[in-house]
């Protein structure tokens, strides 16, 4: 029996299972292929299921991301914090965002939940205030003072750890001796969490 692939692979597996016909134009199903166009199909198959979960996907976090917008532009303490874990989470998409807008809520989503007393949003703030970021953050002593003392509280031992190398620095540079016992105080507690680099 001679078979006949009309098949494109711009079609999907059941469109191009359709494609395929004898020399007499009979359909034919799949398990009447010869192994190689099976094997072409159950590949075409695979790749509709796969394209398939991941428009799903794009789907769902689309939906879940319009939902927290909208409690956070709500208002709602909830959407606020959970609008901040998921800018968070996608720091690397925001900064490569062309949108000033879209940058700009970033920053005051993180604002806001800090206010909040959002821990990751504190951390997120105090090195960025010390580091400077072109895209956000222009370095700023007094704003990193600020959120430093509120990023205490934190409990990751390496955010504690890299706090207290930055309260070293601004000891050897302003000379106050505050800041070196910050520095003592604060590895002491990264170290009690798990710190290597503070211990």
């Amino acid at each position: 029996m001679k078979v006949i692939n009309k098949h494109s692979s711009d079609y999907s597996y059941e469109e191009g299972l359709n494609m395929y016909i004898d020399n007499d134009g009979n359909f034919l199903s799949e398990d009447m292929l010869p192994e190689d166009m099976q094997k072409e199909l159950r590949m075409e198959r695979m790749a509709d299921y796969e394209s398939e979960a991941e428009r799903n996907m794009a789907e769902a976090e689309n939906k879940y991301y319009n939902k927290i917008r909208n409690a956070y532009l709500a208002g709602d303490k909830e959407g606020i914090l959970e609008y901040a874990n998921y800018c968070l989470d996608n720091e690397c998409e925001y900064k490569a965002c062309d949108d000033k807008k879209v940058r700009k809520e970033f920053i005051e989503v993180i604002e806001k939940a800090a206010k909040l007393g959002h821990i990751r949003s504190i951390e997120n703030l105090t090195l960025a205030y010390y580091h400077g970021d072109e895209d956000y953050f222009r370095p700023n002593l007094n704003k990193f003072l600020y959120w430093a003392k509120r990023g205490e509280k934190s409990n990751d031992p390496e955010f504690l750890s890299s706090l207290g190398d930055i309260y070293l620095v601004v000891y050897n540079n302003r000379d106050e001796d505050k800041y070196a016992q910050k520095a003592i105080d604060i590895y002491i507690r990264a170290a009690e969490l798990g710190s290597v680099e503070a211990m």
